[in-house]
């Protein structure tokens, strides 16, 4: 790291330590208030390179008349979620899991307990770091698998707050072996696939649109006969309480073809966080670049073949 850098996210640490300081110190409503301010201001500032992936994000989605209504909201809840995210990244803080309604746990630890085990999947929607922070302090015992953040003074008080929190903190670097092995020891990984899969990943549909999604789930479901659980959270009218949101099962496809089965069963988790998205559209991080990677005419025709088979309905049916 060059001296320049170094004096960048050192700064900007600091900023944001300040920041959560005074976040802190003005209580749940107060919070609530100054980012209502914020996300007016980042709607106000926000340039014209962003502004535009956000609406055709949600064109995609929602259909350009809906998009357009919706904005004001998703700068709402972008503002309100970088004034919890300081507050909660706060060393000293409260337990925050007061500001979370535990809605569904208890089946999600009826699927922990089956033979299996289960794997959570979840997304970039409502307050995730929260979500966590609820399960972990519910008797839930979860791996978060992330990627590292750049800035590591910064990164190092993400983990350091995960883990006192109670989640088991992993980076992306971890591998199936630690999924697995958590898996059947009935502790649950929860695994965000709502980015853009890069090369890694395979071709399956998102709202309408191929694009690039994380096969794990699938593959680990594969292996050990795991359940797929869909779990989020979302806020509610108050705007400073939230809920947790556990959807049913997945539907893991077994069609006696490996590949397909895989194909399938990842389109049906993103069929699962498209409707999780829907229920509270200006939740979800439409800034996102979730159709980076660009099919390729091969991936298209696998995903074609794939629903093919199941042309009459059932699992992965588009």
């Amino acid at each position: 790291m060059g001296s320049t850098e170094y004096v960048l996210d050192l700064l900007a640490y600091i900023l944001f330590r300040a920041f959560s300081f005074a976040c802190g110190a003005l209580g749940a409503r107060g919070s609530a208030a100054v980012g209502c301010l914020l996300g007016m201001g980042i709607s106000l500032f926000d340039n014209t390179r962003g502004r535009g992936l956000i609406l055709r994000n949600m064109t995609q989605a929602l259909g350009p008349e809906r998009a357009r209504a919706l904005l004001p909201r998703y700068y709402e809840h972008i503002g309100l979620l970088v004034v919890e995210f300081a507050r909660i990244w706060r060393p000293g803080r409260h337990d925050f899991t007061d500001r979370i309604a535990p809605d569904g746990i208890e089946r999600l630890k009826e699927a922990l307990a089956s033979p299996g085990g289960a794997l959570c999947i979840t997304g970039h929607i409502g307050n995730w770091e929260l979500c966590g922070q609820c399960l972990a302090r519910n008797g839930v015992a979860l791996h978060a698998v992330y990627k590292a953040l750049k800035n590591p003074y910064l990164d190092r008080l993400l983990r350091r707050l995960r883990r006192e929190s109670g989640m088991l903190v992993h980076e992306k670097q971890a591998g199936a072996r630690t999924m697995i092995r958590a898996v059947r020891e009935h502790e649950t990984v929860g695994l965000m696939m709502d980015q853009d899969g890069s090369g890694v990943g395979i071709f399956v549909p998102f709202f309408g649109r191929i694009g690039s999604t994380l096969s794990i789930a699938a593959h680990i479901a594969r292996r050990t006969g795991a359940k797929l659980v869909p779990v989020t959270s979302y806020r509610d009218r108050s705007r400073a309480f939230h809920r947790l949101r556990v959807g049913p099962e997945i539907e893991i496809a077994e069609t006696g073809d490996e590949a397909r089965d895989v194909l399938l069963t990842t389109r049906n988790c993103n069929k699962a966080l498209e409707k999780a998205i829907l229920e509270h559209p200006a939740q979800w991080l439409w800034r996102h670049r979730r159709w980076r990677t660009p099919a390729k005419p091969e991936d298209v025709r696998s995903w074609e073949e794939a629903s093919k088979a199941l042309s009459g309905g059932g699992a992965g049916s588009s």
